[in-house]
């Protein structure tokens, strides 16, 4: 017996399509799974809207404040002048350098942003609060990520009156191999010319999909920056980040892991302001 498709949600993979409730394929304009990491970083652009971030930037100890544990030389005092006592200040780290963004989204009109902002903060959901926000989120919005895809034709008055669409007739002997080999020669022939789709959401992928791992560590990288007080090379050692030697210079050496935990945190901070103004997944100057 033929099982019938009674849900049309889609899997937790990397599709761009699924079965409707008529048995009919049903396209999605981007990978499901690229939809998700496109909303979990506008949620963080929603979250982070008016502060302040400081890309390229970096902290350094405050001109008039000691690094924590130094000592000042017996018989000085940074209050008293000579002949005072040994005493240690308490250290204090500036930002210095860098650019800062004033964050404010002026794209993504199309979704209602607001809504988004009711929601608790993306750096402290669980992932499962961010699967299932994301879904609620998915069947309220899913519409807009709608795309064609091939249909299955059983009788004439399933065809439709649509010039995006080429009927061709398919031996069920075939294999996969010969069915894409014959439509593309059918193609060159009759000159049907691959059209660019119609999209509600464009992202910057430049049609190759977006590598969600690299994403994911960079979402991790950033939370852990944000959420606590932890060292490059702690969060390196936490999500198993590489911690072989790299040369900087001739004379100076660093942990790969630390430049890849720098890079990504900075790579964030840019992917949130081309969000801002409607470009995704973009993690350069703007």
């Amino acid at each position: 017996m033929r099982k019938t498709a009674t849900s049309s949600r889609y899997n937790r993979k990397r599709t761009k399509s699924r079965v409707g409730s008529d048995n009919q394929l049903e396209g999605l304009s981007h990978h499901y799974r690229d939809i998700q990491w496109f909303w979990q970083f506008l949620k963080l652009a929603v979250d982070y809207e008016g502060k302040v971030l400081n890309v390229g930037g970096r902290l350094v100890w405050e001109k008039g404040h000691l690094r924590k544990g130094s000592k000042v030389r017996k018989g000085r005092s940074l209050s008293k002048g000579a002949g005072g006592t040994t005493q240690q200040l308490m250290s204090k780290r500036v930002m210095s350098g860098g650019k800062n963004y004033t964050i404010k989204i002026t794209d993504w009109k199309q979704f209602d942003l607001k809504e988004l902002k009711r929601l608790k903060p993306i750096l402290q959901m669980t992932k499962s609060e961010i699967f299932k926000n994301y879904d609620s989120w998915f069947k309220k919005n899913g519409h807009l990520f709608k795309a064609k895809a091939v249909r299955y034709i059983s009788e004439k008055k399933d065809l439709l009156n649509d010039r995006d669409y080429f009927i061709v007739q398919i031996p069920r002997h075939l294999e996969k191999y010969n069915i894409e080999k014959q439509i593309d020669k059918i193609r060159q022939i009759h000159k049907v010319q691959r059209v660019p789709p119609i999209q509600s959401v464009k992202f910057n992928d430049k049609g190759k999909g977006i590598v969600g791992k690299n994403l994911q560590r960079m979402f991790d990288v950033f939370k852990l920056k944000e959420t606590t007080d932890k060292t490059s090379e702690q969060i390196a050692k936490d999500l198993k980040i590489s911690s072989g030697k790299m040369y900087i210079s001739d004379t100076n050496q660093q942990a790969k892991g630390i430049r890849v935990v720098q890079d990504n945190y900075e790579r964030v901070k840019y992917l949130i302001v081309n969000l801002c103004k409607g470009k995704f997944p973009i993690t350069t100057k703007p």
